[in-house]
């Protein structure tokens, strides 16, 4: 029966790996209704997991989406169940991302749905095998998923991070720097190799002082390593990593794994005492998925049980790799079946009396065979023409160092041309055009701290004030361009575009080489409009095209995938168009009429903006960032801003020309730009706390847990006072942030911050830190030390005393009052200095407040002098910041600025109030404006955003804060 009112069947995929993601793609749209199911949303190229996990490879370069398949559906959910008499699947949607199960840890229970088919393939693969080891499940990585791969290098680099602190000792840092691979197969031995490549190419130039304590061990309890290759083959792979430092300890097994502070403790049968890693990566055999195991030896009506394979426990298949079902004749002799349209490739299954591995190789091509018999009509009740036949490619593994082993059969490849064919089969195999392309091109340079910085930049540039040059007479008079580009980056430019379209080819290089120089000390990017050929020549950070210059298709071809492509969109179509192509960003406009570029097509105003942005919402491109540009300037910055923001987009930023390029005061000029930016912003912030409700965690005084509370509350936000930190490991997985107030320091309530910090980094959740008092005495700034060294810290809290004590001043507070002794310029270098070194924001409250990421300093100079005579409005300060880095987490720095900004404009507004007489009468009226602002916020009343005192500061990249 098939269960379409048209001629086509529905064929149902279960699985998005090797088989299933080539199956679908291989069916042909126009012979079946496509349908793939599957809990992950992607394809990924596992022989390229270890390289992404070390970074020298991008992760979008090892993945592809299911949906650019062009499915007729595709449900992102879990097969749990089949009726092969009704044809049709119970499906559970997903309550986690796949990584969950092939870890083998228990899953939520999602909603159910029914799915038909006419033919079903099932694909679903193996999850890692943990053979019962106590602890791998919750502390060991794995290595099956992109998600997997981020993890270990989020996780090695925490490593080499938690390794530098001055405090960690030197067996400490041996413990730290120790990492375990455990499995000797492909995966396990090119993880290993990558990794020592990552240390001794790229972080040994960072941590030159730990390469002495670091150490890589591969534990098998096989007697050799990669088994699948001939004894000289593995022998030599020994023998490479022996002198490259890994140490391979084969005939070894692991007992179990558990957690002590920052380190694993593993327990082997053959070492006489736990060993210490950082880092231990699973990378053994494979278990059958769980669908699998319910399935095989079920009874099915009729016709007897389905067919399992007594060495793997998967599906037992035909040579034509349809599922078998066994039963026995009135004779008792064993008689087996066909099910009717059903298959099964891939890990869950095996041919009957053949023994292929278990690799991508083989998946990939029983999928091309089966796609191939589908869309010749060959493969339904009666046996196709010819049975699956396996062609072996040969195995290879990656051993570092640009070597490689590769057999096939008797034949055997080492060295330096085993590493060629490597790559380039894996370039060869790759999915689509774009990762053929990113293979070859992604190979990320560590070489100094400033190309980090720029490495960093090129994935999540900042849009905010984006400034494109323009060095004609009437634009720029007779000044200096590279002058005039350098006051605007001193003002807070956060992105910078070279456009000439008058010079000669050799001049603009010239010229883009200079710029490229200077934006590169403010850790800016700089794009060259329409000329490929130059950015590539000056390697900068990517380009800018318009609808008339080259298609977006070739410049990514000749740019690679690393750089910034941005384009230009005037019309709901282009943008589309853009996004789908895979624009990074786009430029909309043009949104008034200028005399920098005569040539425009239209005028859209702020409402075309609009437009665009909500068509962008509406076809699932919100992520792409995209600034207007077009005469925009400091009068009509706000306005547009505000009228051209979507009810579910909002620009991020604008772009410039004539107003910092033609302004008498470039750098003055920008920093007003950018602070009319980022408060145009901060409504945005303030309804996200309102929409999400987030938890705020105090862990503060008692003097000020009532006032805090109140204040979370009239903010949006959900308050917990809670010191005691067994509750923390729980509370950190509510989607919250962490609050430590340091107002009554004592050893216990050390130990309980400590241990809180510990669980919201694991949990990968904000934390502010208020170090009340930190210079009033030796304990204080002992334990704010201690509390720095323990963790990472998203936004530090503090007046001028406290910051500089966080910087390692040595100063006298009279209790948690501060006197000023810093100039203003002495101060914005004081948390900008903090804010680059520690990789956070800083807040440095006064008669005005500065805020900075290293990157943006911006100076606040809303608030009133009541809140100097109130116990804990500075504390109650940290509270309103961590409610808008819990809702807003992905702009630390715009939520620290949004909380400020509302915390003193409320302070203000409510000292202006006729009842408000003093401090006592000033309190209620506070939380009252508080509320009042996030009330009218949520009601669209946006007149409170005209009253914020927002100011960028200047950045002097040489200015350096002396204690």
């Amino acid at each position: 029966m098939t269960f379409l009112s048209g001629p086509k069947e529905r064929i149902v995929v279960l699985g998005s790996g090797w088989a299933g993601y080539a199956l679908a793609k291989t069916i042909s749209p126009s012979q079946a209704s496509r349908i793939l199911i599957s809990p992950r949303s992607h394809f990924v190229f596992t022989p390229l997991i270890a390289s992404t996990a070390v970074g020298t490879l991008e992760f979008r370069a090892a993945v592809e989406p299911c949906r650019k398949l062009d499915l007729t559906e595709f449900h992102q959910a879990w097969a749990s169940d089949i009726d092969f008499s009704n044809k049709t699947i119970t499906v559970e949607a997903n309550q986690r991302d796949g990584v969950t199960a092939r870890s083998g840890k228990d899953l939520l229970k999602g909603l159910e749905f029914q799915v038909p088919y006419d033919r079903l393939v099932v694909a679903v693969g193996c999850y890692s095998q943990t053979f019962g080891v106590e602890g791998v499940k919750e502390h060991a990585c794995f290595l099956r998923d992109a998600t997997d791969a981020r993890t270990v290098r989020l996780r090695v680099l925490q490593k080499f991070e938690q390794a530098a602190l001055p405090s960690t000792s030197a067996a400490q840092r041996k413990r730290l720097l120790h990492f375990a691979v455990v499995g000797g197969g492909p995966t396990g031995i090119e993880f290993a190799a990558e990794l020592h490549d990552l240390v001794h190419e790229d972080l040994a130039k960072l941590y030159p002082e730990l390469m002495s304590h670091v150490a890589i061990t591969i534990y098998d309890i096989a007697p050799k390593v990669l088994p699948m290759f001939d004894r000289n083959l593995a022998a030599y792979a020994t023998n490479i990593f022996s002198r490259a430092g890994i140490r391979v300890k084969t005939e070894h097994h692991l007992q179990g794994i558990r957690r002590d502070d920052d380190v694993l403790l593993m327990r082997i049968k053959e070492e006489p005492e736990e060993v210490a890693a950082g880092v231990v990566v699973w990378s053994t055999g494979l278990m059958q998925n769980p669908l699998v195991g319910r399935l095989v030896g079920r009874e099915i009506a009729g016709m007897g049980k389905i067919a399992k394979n007594c060495k793997t426990g998967g599906f037992a298949v035909d040579s034509h790799l349809r599922v078998q079902v066994e039963s026995q004749d009135s004779n008792g002799k064993q008689v087996t079946k066909t099910l009717p349209d059903v298959y099964a490739i891939g890990d869950c299954a095996n041919i009957q009396g053949e023994s292929l591995p278990a690799t991508a190789q083989v998946a990939s091509q029983q999928a091309t065979y089966l796609g191939k018999r589908f869309n010749a009509g060959t493969s339904s009740q009666g046996a196709p023409t010819a049975p699956f036949h396996f062609r072996n490619w040969g195995t290879m593994a990656y051993l570092g160092g640009w070597r490689a082993i590769h057999q096939k059969g008797a034949d055997e490849l080492k060295g330096r041309a085993a590493w060629i064919l490597w790559r380039t089969a894996y370039l060869t195999k790759s999915m689509s055009l774009k990762n053929k392309l990113m293979i070859p091109f992604y190979c990320p340079q560590l070489a100094d701290p400033i190309t980090i910085t720029i490495n960093m930049i090129k994935q999540s540039a900042n849009y905010g004030l984006y400034l494109v040059t323009d060095s004609t007479p009437d634009i720029l008079g007779d000044r200096n361009l590279e002058q005039v580009v350098e006051a605007s980056l001193r003002g807070g430019v956060t992105i910078l575009q070279y456009r000439d379209k008058h010079s000669e080819r050799s001049a603009a290089v010239v010229t883009a080489k200079k710029l490229h120089a200077i934006a590169r000390r403010y850790n800016v990017p700089l794009l060259i409009n329409d000329r490929v050929d130059i950015a590539a020549e000056i390697d900068c950070e990517g380009v800018h095209i318009g609808q008339d210059d080259m298609a977006y298709e070739e410049a990514r071809k000749l740019l690679g995938p690393n750089k910034i492509i941005g384009v230009t969109a005037s019309s709901k179509e282009e943008a589309l168009k853009a996004c789908e192509a895979g624009a990074d960003y786009l430029g909309i406009g043009t949104v008034y009429s200028t005399q920098t570029k005569k040539d425009t097509k239209s005028i859209i105003g702020p409402s075309g903006v609009r437009d665009i942005l909500s068509a962008l919402h509406d076809a699932g491109h919100s992520s792409v960032p995209t600034v207007c540009i077009g005469g925009i300037n400091a009068s009509n910055t706000a306005p547009v801003l505000a009228a051209a923001a979507s009810p579910f987009k909002s620009l991020d930023g604008v772009a410039v020309v004539s107003a910092l390029i033609a302004a008498p005061d470039p750098a003055a000029a920008a920093c007003d730009l950018l602070g009319k930016v980022i408060v145009a912003k901060i409504p945005e912030v303030i309804r996200a706390v309102a929409d999400k409700t987030p938890l705020s965690h105090n862990m503060t005084n008692l003097v000020v847990q009532n006032f805090a509370a109140n204040v979370a509350l009239c903010v949006g936000a959900s308050p917990i006072m809670a010191n005691y930190a067994e509750e923390a490991a729980d509370l950190a997985k509510l989607g919250g942030a962490l609050v430590v107030n340091m107002g009554t320091v004592t050893p216990d309530g050390l130990k309980n911050y400590l241990q809180a910090i510990k669980a919201y980094n694991e949990a990968g959740r904000p934390i502010v830190i208020d170090p009340v008092g930190a210079g009033a005495t030796a304990v204080r700034r002992n334990a704010v030390k201690t509390l720095l060294d323990a963790g990472h810290f998203t936004i530090i809290k503090g007046n001028e005393g406290e910051i500089q004590t966080v910087a390692g001043a040595t100063i006298t507070q009279r209790g948690v009052d501060s006197t000023s002794s810093l100039t203003f310029t002495q101060k914005a270098s004081l948390v900008r200095s903090i804010a680059l070194s520690r990789r956070n924001v800083v807040i440095l409250t006064g008669a005005v407040d500065l805020v900075s990421d290293g990157a943006r300093t911006l100076a606040i100079s809303n608030g009133h002098s009541y809140l100097g005579e109130v116990t804990g409005t500075g504390c109650t300060l940290g509270t309103t910041v961590s409610a808008m880095v819990a809702a807003y987490s992905a702009d630390p720095f715009l939520a620290a600025v949004a909380g400020t900004v509302m915390f003193g404009l409320a302070a203000e507004l409510a000292a202006e109030r006729s009842e408000v007489r003093g401090p006592g009468s000033f309190v209620p009226a506070f939380l009252d404006e508080l509320y009042g602002i996030r009330k009218s916020t949520a009601d669209g009343d946006l007149r409170w955003v005209s009253m914020a005192k927002v100011k960028a500061v200047e950045v002097n990249p040489d200015d350096a804060w002396v204690n």
